[in-house]
């Protein structure tokens, strides 16, 4: 901390000079060297208010920093132990115990054909975590089964993004596209689900269905003669 008499000095010393500058102007009869004295006597002066504002801003900081420390001091600390990080992880073994638990019964539900109690199980490991690709594609698939396109589409799209290359998702997501006549994005998709997937009728024929609704005739009809091919390689199988 700046000591305040510092500044006292600073002041007095100014109050010095202006008495020795009005001696000098009452007794001198040399005007030039009492000008120029003038000018030296200013200068100082302006030296020693620079210092001063630069002591009080010193003072001013000092203060303030302390301030902060004491505040940072005041405030209460988190213990991050081995207790605290050993009790985070049981937290999180249980939860994912509990996750799992509840996709084991969603997907027994499903082959049950108990759609309702599926659903309602998918929704809750989402409630616990909100981006898992499981639950997200099991309840579009659903969706899709049940003819509702826009909740197909909303969970797909999530579903897509954790995994682009899942063949389910992409074929799910591009059949409900064709429905909601949108076959720019569903030719894209479907595209990829043929590469991955390239045995599968349903999905060459889907992909046929894109392509005609933008009119590419030719690419169409290549892709709806590919899937007859696969249908009646299956039935003679």
């Amino acid at each position: 901390r700046v000591p305040e008499a510092q500044l006292r000095g600073a002041d007095e010393r100014a109050t010095t000079q202006n008495k020795n500058l009005s001696a000098l102007a009452d007794g001198s009869d040399d005007k030039t060297k009492w000008i120029e004295h003038i000018k030296q006597l200013t200068a100082r002066l302006e030296q020693e208010q620079k210092h001063r504002r630069a002591l009080e801003m010193a003072l001013a900081e000092k203060e303030t920093s302390v301030q902060d420390v004491t505040k940072a001091a005041d405030q209460p600390k988190i213990d991050y132990g081995p207790d605290m990080q050993e009790e985070r992880r049981r937290r999180e073994r249980e939860k994912e115990a509990v996750m799992k638990g509840y996709l084991r019964q969603a997907i027994d539900a499903e082959k049950q054909e108990k759609v309702e109690a599926a659903q309602w199980n998918y929704q809750k490991v989402l409630e616990m975590e909100p981006e898992n690709r499981i639950a997200l594609q099991r309840l579009g698939i659903i969706a899709a089964n049940l003819g509702n396109d826009q909740d197909t589409i909303k969970y797909l799209q999530r579903a897509f993004r954790q995994d682009p290359d899942d063949p389910d998702t992409l074929f799910a997501l591009g059949y409900s596209l064709i429905r909601q006549q949108e076959p720019d994005w569903a030719v894209s998709l479907l595209a990829r689900a043929v590469a991955l997937n390239p045995k599968n009728a349903d999905v060459a024929r889907t992909y046929g269905m894109a392509l005609a609704t933008l009119g590419w005739t030719q690419a169409a009809e290549i892709q709806l003669e590919k899937a007859y091919n696969l249908k009646k390689e299956d039935a003679e199988a």
